[in-house]
């Protein structure tokens, strides 16, 4: 399959382009490899360290701006500015995942969808943090043409707005899980396995606590990238949960996260 046309797109992501892969790496490289788009800028959170530009694969750049400004004082704006008139001044596509940024990078004239990757107003945040999303997703919900999310967040925001977003399911790469051979999981079995972000409004530590003190369990893993606090790790760590960290894209090319689930009695 190839594009009719050359075709930019331009993604703001809520993480880096790392070396853990998550979904915004593997659907923009498939894009990229299946011949759907000519070339993808992919914006990452932007830092108050010098802007930097990279270039991951082929057809793939991805942009850190520099974050001039404070975002309550004008700073996303500012940005915004920067990233329309710069990198994504002939995106034929915006593909939205910041919100509060995407909000302001969108033009009238130029096609747009959000990417809903979580209801993130219900995360931990500051009042003025959670207003400004509810703010960007409000204007989202009226002037973009589409809205992708899961089918939870698809009843929300039929309940919210009165739109019918586009449900889109997980995926997975069945070659690998088919594959997947057994590798040793330290501590006693059975074994009980997490992958995924370790986040504390993703992941609910009292109930991995009270799993892991059940006495029909051996061990609970919880594997993927930390961004816990040190009084979590610590709780955890003392009920003897273990964190082995996230899995280099390099090691899930050769089947390490299926092989990770295929030792544990529940994953």
């Amino acid at each position: 399959m190839s594009a009719a046309v050359p075709l930019h797109v331009g993604l703001l992501s809520l993480e880096r382009w790392d070396g853990v892969w998550r979904r915004n790496q593997h659907l923009a490289s498939q894009l990229i490899e299946q011949g759907i788009v000519d070339r993808i800028t992919f914006v990452e959170p932007a830092a108050w360290a010098r802007a930097e530009i990279r270039h991951p694969k082929p057809g793939v750049t991805t942009v850190r701006p520099r974050l001039v400004l404070p975002r309550r004082a004008g700073g996303l704006r500012l940005l915004a500015q920067t990233l329309r008139r710069g990198p994504l001044h002939d995106a034929d596509l915006l593909w939205i995942n910041d919100a509060p940024l995407g909000r302001w990078v969108a033009r009238p004239d130029q096609p747009a969808f959000y990417d809903v990757t979580d209801d993130w107003r219900e995360s931990t945040n500051t009042d003025r943090v959670r207003r400004r999303l509810i703010a960007a997703e409000d204007w989202l919900s009226a002037h973009v043409s589409t809205v992708v999310c899961s089918a939870e967040l698809a009843r929300r925001w039929r309940q919210r707005y009165g739109v019918e977003p586009t449900v889109v399911p997980n995926g997975v790469d069945l070659r690998l899980w088919e594959h997947g051979e057994p590798v040793a999981l330290t501590g006693r079995s059975p074994h009980l396995g997490y992958v995924g972000t370790l986040h504390a409004d993703r992941l609910d530590i009292d109930l991995v606590l009270d799993v892991a003190r059940s006495p029909a369990v051996g061990t609970v893993h919880l594997v993927g990238p930390d961004f816990l606090d040190q009084a979590d790790r610590a709780r955890l760590d003392a009920a003897g949960v273990g964190r082995p960290g996230p899995v280099p894209q390099s090691r899930c090319r050769r089947g390490c996260v299926p092989s990770t689930y295929s030792c544990a009695r529940i994953g």
